[in-house]
C-alpha cells in the first residue's frame, strides 16, 4: 500500500479532511509549491533592518559630527544611486 493509497483511505474514514488529503498527496508526489510569500517576508524584514541600522547610524553620528554634515553625506548617496 503506498502512501497515496493511505491518504485516500484516510480521507474516505474522515481522519483527514479533503483538502489536507489533496496538500498531503501534492507533498508525497514532490509538486512543487510556492516560496514567494516566505520570500517577500524576508526581504520586508532586511529592508527594515537596514532601515533601522541606517536609522541608528544616523543618531549615533549627527551627535559627533552635527546634521548639516550627516544630511551632505546621505544626499550624496541618494544622487550617486539614482
Amino acid at each position: 500500500m503506498t502512501m497515496l493509497d493511505r491518504l485516500e483511505l484516510w480521507k474516505n474514514q474522515s481522519a483527514i479532511s479533503p483538502e489536507q488529503q489533496a496538500h498531503f498527496a501534492g507533498l508525497v508526489r514532490e509538486d512543487p509549491f510556492s516560496l514567494s510569500l516566505e520570500l517577500n517576508i524576508l526581504l520586508y524584514a532586511g529592508v527594515l533592518a537596514f532601515v533601522a541600522g541606517l536609522g541608528w547610524t544616523i543618531s549615533t553620528w549627527s551627535q559627533q559630527l552635527g546634521d548639516v554634515l550627516i544630511l551632505a553625506a546621505l544626499s550624496i548617496l541618494l544622487a550617486a544611486c539614482s
